[in-house]
């Protein structure tokens, strides 16, 4: 943004009770990164409520999915302990939380969460902690969305336990991040209420786990991957030039393009300089062809089965969710859910969605999903990052029957058994292998 702008939004913040020391750190980090992502296509404001939007649609429900906030390397290599990770300052005062688990149990222990904060940076952060600059994209979106649903008379003025629910992964930063965006909703709130899963139960993410199907095509798929590696000239090259551009030399193994992305990335947004000796080009490279490795990981948009097990339990989730909004006599629905999670959460919706997904969803990537009646009809219109996702069916507005959409992701909102196939299979070269579901 530009310095008027982060001059205003700060400005804005002072409400929040934001810390000198964390602003000062967040400052230095948002110089050279936007705090919400924007595509070319929105950097016009998006549609609001009530904004170019046709005569007779009524809003009836709202779902807001998204990656967390900004955060310290998931990895301890590639130099990135190198770094001074000091920008983990709380950066204000948040609302109180009360987390619980499904079914009003006490919130369960996530023995991933625990392993990455087991592990400290010179400069104070954690594996994978949500940073300032996280905490403050948090801030914002949760202002965004309080502008535009409160602020217009959807949401009422406080919080309301029956008008918002709320669903988090497990993980210490998606938690941090969620409660930034309810700061900024209810600002005022006394106490808001956060459901969360046990690791092995979770299915925000696409969960090997609790899913034995899951993980045998993950396996299959690192094999795959790693014949393929072997054979293109393009990758080897490629590996090439990032082994140079780091300092590595052959006998340091394959270059693990998803792990090494997170590292350069992470360090790139929180400061001004290139990891070591990267460069936006190699780095844009090197993003491009992470993206694709992970999407054939978690969001394989040509193996539904795989599909259907990565993210189908969230699809019936947030159908389910807007279904049972446009029946009468139900009870009283909530009218906004938010969801927590990872970008290995908006990587396989955006694929099964249809969407062309080249680039790696930045932190604080978001869909939103507004439900509208009209009439006896109900409509759906999705947004990622402020831009609408068209979906096959759609009109000029990117509006969709809900119906329509339903059975567009039918094929991945069934049924699929996780139970494993009996086959032989070859050892896994876990030495090659990304991250297989981008929580650890």
């Amino acid at each position: 943004r530009g310095g008027s702008g982060m001059v205003a939004m700060f400005g804005r913040l002072l409400g929040h009770r934001v810390g000198l020391g964390a602003a000062s750190a967040c400052l230095g980090a948002l110089a050279v990164s936007p705090l919400i992502p924007r595509t070319a296509e929105s950097r016009q404001a998006p549609p609001t409520t009530g904004e170019r939007q046709a005569p007779g649609l009524d809003l009836v429900m709202v779902n807001v999915v998204f990656r967390h906030g900004a955060r310290a390397p998931l990895t301890e290599n590639y130099g990135a302990h190198d770094h001074e990770w000091s920008y983990c300052d709380r950066a204000y005062e948040a609302v109180r939380t009360r987390i619980r688990g499904l079914d009003d149990t006490d919130r369960p222990v996530s023995q991933s969460d625990e392993r990455q904060r087991k592990v400290t940076f010179a400069g104070g952060c954690r594996k994978g902690q949500l940073t300032s600059a996280g905490q403050l994209q948090a801030l914002q979106l949760g202002s965004r969305l309080r502008e535009r649903y409160v602020g217009r008379g959807f949401l009422p003025d406080s919080y309301d336990p029956a008008a918002l629910e709320v669903r988090s992964t497990n993980i210490s930063r998606t938690l941090d991040t969620v409660t930034g965006v309810l700061t900024g909703l209810y600002p005022d709130a006394e106490e808001i209420l956060i459901e969360t899963c046990d690791d092995r139960r979770e299915w925000l993410y696409p969960n090997h786990r609790n899913c034995a199907r899951l993980s045998q095509l993950i396996s299959g798929r690192r094999r795959e991957t790693e014949k393929m590696r072997e054979k293109s000239a393009y990758h080897l090259g490629l590996e090439e030039k990032l082994r140079d551009a780091l300092g590595m030399s052959p006998e340091d193994g394959h270059v693990r393009f998803v792990e090494l992305f997170d590292v350069c990335k992470t360090v790139k947004f929180h400061s001004a300089a290139h990891h070591f000796k990267m460069s936006d080009g190699l780095l844009r490279e090197l993003e491009l062809v992470a993206t694709d490795q992970m999407k054939r990981f978690v969001a394989p948009g040509d193996d539904p089965e795989m599909l259907a097990l990565s993210i189908g339990k969230v699809l019936r989730d947030l159908l389910g969710g807007m279904r049972r909004a446009t029946v009468e006599g139900e009870g009283e629905p909530p009218k906004m859910k938010l969801f927590s999670g990872h970008d290995t959460t908006l990587m396989p919706l955006l694929v099964a969605l249809g969407y062309d997904l080249v680039d790696w969803p930045p932190f604080m990537s978001n869909l939103i999903f507004e439900l509208f009646r009209s009439g006896d009809a109900h409509y759906v219109r999705i947004q990622y990052n402020g831009e609408v996702v068209r979906i096959d069916g759609s009109d000029a507005r990117g509006m969709v029957e809900l119906g329509d959409l339903a059975k567009k992701l039918s094929h991945l909102t069934g049924e699929v058994s996780c139970e494993a196939k009996l086959q032989a299979a070859p050892p896994v070269d876990e030495q090659a292998a990304p991250v297989s579901n981008g929580v650890e």
